[in-house]
């Protein structure tokens, strides 16, 4: 869905739930750390896409359910 030339440089575990949310003291001194649904609030994170990759993006969502 998104680009495989992009380099990643922060990712998150996103759940949609902000119960015990947030990466721990351990997983945020790793190299590439995974960061969790209350660290993407709480930096005010987001997420641009374009219609159509939003549109694919919602299609999955609904099969997901």
């Amino acid at each position: 869905m998104f680009s495989h030339r992009l380099v990643v440089h922060r990712k998150y575990d996103l759940k949609g739930s902000l119960v015990a949310r947030e990466a721990s003291d351990k997983e945020r001194v790793k190299e590439l750390p995974t960061f969790k649904d209350m660290d993407f609030r709480n930096n005010m994170q987001k997420v641009y896409v374009t219609e159509e990759q939003k549109e694919k993006f919602m299609e999955k969502l609904n099969r997901d359910v």
